[in-house]
């Protein structure tokens, strides 16, 4: 797994995630796809949140947009 910590005192900076971090988690447990990461859990501490998450290894697909600029159509499919 993945675990992604939240820092409460940024997120309180952050409209949006303070907007939707109780949200996100609750509607993100209910997607069950092949495609999209599982969340597995979160967990509430004072100061922090914690996700849960399956591990996808191979980086972020963002990353590689930005990186790359354009990806080929065979590319993309395979994505």
């Amino acid at each position: 797994v993945a675990i992604k910590v939240i820092d409460k005192r940024k997120a309180k900076q952050d409209y949006y995630i303070l907007k939707n971090m109780k949200r996100e988690p609750r509607i993100h447990q209910m997607i069950k796809h092949p495609n999209i990461v599982q969340l597995y859990e979160t967990l509430e501490t004072d100061n922090s949140y914690y996700m849960v998450m399956e591990l996808c290894l191979g980086g972020d697909l963002l990353d590689r947009i930005c990186d790359k600029k354009r990806l080929v159509e065979q590319e993309v499919r395979r994505y």
